[in-house]
């Protein structure tokens, strides 16, 4: 079986899109014979008429039951044991424009539409990391606000949510911009975000020592749906560098 020709060892492999008000769905099926514990997004052999991107397509179609746009730009990569051997697959990403009632393997697979995140936690491990490249790539992203006019909003009077994601002991040792944020440590963002700052609309200003963990603290509240949030450029060093006030924590 390891000696099977070089064109059998071509496949690619395609991610149909579903994008609506709610966010992004992935369309998901079982491999075959169907397994209900193994989800994957459709591949398989690339046709020898075909075109890597081609053949996703039509995969999709007689996997899925989905028609749609795709990409012929190559996506992604990855690996997979076949036929006793490794194999590199092709992933292209399609917006699906049409979902079928029925299609030629329905009777050999199940079906899923699940939010990105869902389909993350659900897929098959070999495909797991091209899923999360993928919402890497159209999360939004947080802007910066330097010091100065963070400074000045706040002197404004403008309805702003600090959030500071240190430590408590870096808190206590650089001080804090003010005794009415909320504190939040980066690693439990996800954990406590919505139940601290329940107003997904509200302004929210987050900030750490030096910018790097607000950053990812920031971008990780608007993949959670805050739509208002910017990242303090620099940190605190950056603050007081520019002069400005701090606070010893109460």
């Amino acid at each position: 079986m390891a000696n099977k020709p070089d064109w059998l060892n071509d496949r690619s492999a395609v991610i149909p899109l579903i994008k609506d008000n709610n966010g992004i769905k992935v369309v998901l099926v079982t491999t075959k014979p169907k397994h209900k514990g193994n989800w994957i997004f459709p591949k398989g052999q690339i046709e020898l008429d075909m075109t890597g991107y081609e053949s996703a397509a039509k995969e999709a179609y007689e996997e899925a039951g989905v028609i749609g746009q795709i990409s012929p730009t190559l996506f992604d990569t990855y690996q997979q044991n076949k036929w006793g051997s490794r194999m590199q697959v092709q992933v292209y990403t399609m917006d699906v424009t049409e979902i079928l009632e029925t299609w030629k393997e329905m009777r050999d697979r199940d079906r899923q539409i699940l939010p990105l995140d869902e389909a993350i936690k659900l897929v098959q491990s070999s495909q797991k990391h091209i899923l999360i490249k993928l919402r890497e790539q159209i999360a939004p992203q947080a802007q910066d606000i330097t010091p100065t006019d963070l400074n000045n909003d706040i002197n404004a009077g403008k309805d702003i949510v600090l959030l500071d994601v240190r430590e408590n002991n870096k808190r206590a040792i650089a001080g804090v911009l003010s005794n009415n944020e909320v504190h939040i440590p980066l690693e439990l963002i996800e954990n406590q975000a919505y139940s601290k700052i329940k107003d997904r609309d509200a302004r929210v200003v987050v900030y750490c020592g030096k910018g790097i963990r607000g950053v990812t603290a920031a971008n990780t509240l608007k993949k959670m749906g805050y739509s208002n949030v910017s990242n303090l450029k620099g940190g605190m060093q950056a603050w007081k560098e520019a002069g400005l006030n701090t606070v010893t924590p109460k």
